[in-house]
């Protein structure tokens, strides 16, 4: 796992805009669906277990957290206490993006359950990038991926897991 900040992971992959580069949404050959979040930790934290192990199996995975609170419930000290505990001890403002390799399925997992766990926003994708997961406070989780083969294999993870589709894409 390494902690990156916007514009190292700009430079890293190559872009100066981020969001244009993450936008499988917006490309043709696409398919996107979006289902409702888990309300139980415990389904939040099997979720973030089989996100992780599934982005994981495919190679590098790059997760940026795209919006977290400020107020005096956002559980930040918690979050930090575990950053610190990798020895960063840089702000989310200053630091929101991590690379995972395989072998950093459980630091993905931790990660993920207190972005689920705090009503926080992220985005998981690829290098190439040929899939985009978001997950909302809004209470959502949407992928879109370019590869048939991704669609049809979260789909079954998500359903496995008792994930309802609201809408698609």
């Amino acid at each position: 796992m390494q902690l990156l900040t916007v514009e190292e992971l700009k430079e890293v992959i190559g872009t100066n805009d981020l969001d244009s580069y993450v936008a499988i949404s917006e490309h043709v050959n696409r398919k996107c669906r979006s289902y409702y979040l888990p309300k139980s930790s415990v389904d939040q934290t099997v979720l973030a277990s089989a996100i992780s192990n599934f982005v994981l199996t495919l190679g590098q995975s790059w997760m940026q957290i795209t919006y977290w609170h400020n107020d005096a419930e956002s559980n930040q000290e918690l979050f930090y206490g575990y950053r610190k505990g990798y020895g960063d001890l840089r702000s989310l403002a200053e630091a929101s993006v991590y690379l995972f390799v395989p072998g950093d399925e459980e630091a993905l997992a931790s990660i993920l359950c207190m972005v689920l766990y705090f009503s926080w926003d992220a985005r998981i994708f690829n290098s190439a990038p040929t899939y985009l997961i978001t997950l909302d406070n809004d209470g959502f989780v949407d992928y879109c991926s370019t590869s048939e083969v991704f669609s049809t294999d979260i789909e079954h993870e998500f359903s496995m897991l008792g994930l309802t589709v609201t809408r698609n894409a």
